[in-house]
């Protein structure tokens, strides 16, 4: 045993965790889903750890145009959006209240830290943080649970759009 423990576990074990949510090894999701959904996703399997205590969810989108509430990044607002869901115990739920991501705003609906940054010059981008430790308890995914995205809508030109986990797992 280490010097102290944190919730059962030895600290010395612990091993923060900074891991964007990818679809093969890329972690952009500025892609075309609108024909074949695109599921961007992180999970203690493809991380080859045995379980992830996830803080928060950090989302970034980027674009060169004006960004307004009803849009996603300059886009027009989504037709079909973006899903939220995990997959637990072979059980899938939906983080987003069964309520696809359509627009800018709707990120609040989840993640209360959400702003818009508008620059005088340069791209704008919106920013979103969603802690899952404000709902009671941090996402815990253990062995092939997962969290995921769909994309559903073409997302091409967007400058950037990506979504980082934080938390932590042990070695």
């Amino acid at each position: 045993m280490g010097l102290s423990t944190y919730k059962g576990i030895d600290s010395d074990k612990l091993v923060s965790v900074n891991e964007f949510l990818k679809l093969s090894a890329s972690p952009f999701m500025n892609v075309d889903g609108s024909v074949t959904p695109k599921v961007f996703s992180v999970s203690p399997a493809l991380l080859g750890v045995n379980f992830l205590v996830l803080s928060r969810l950090l989302v970034h989108i980027e674009d060169n145009g004006a960004i307004t509430a009803d849009d996603y990044g300059a886009l027009a607002t989504l037709s079909s959006g973006l899903r939220i869901q995990k997959t637990i115990g072979g059980i899938t739920y939906n983080l987003d209240g069964g309520l696809p991501i359509t627009g800018n705003t709707h990120w609040a609906r989840l993640a209360f830290d959400m702003k818009e940054h508008v620059f005088g010059s340069g791209n704008n981008f919106v920013t979103a943080r969603w802690t899952f430790g404000a709902t009671g308890i941090p996402m815990i995914l253990q062995g092939a649970d997962v969290l995921f995205v769909t994309v559903n809508d073409d997302l091409t030109t967007l400058v950037e759009h990506t979504m980082l986990v934080q938390g932590y797992t042990h070695k």
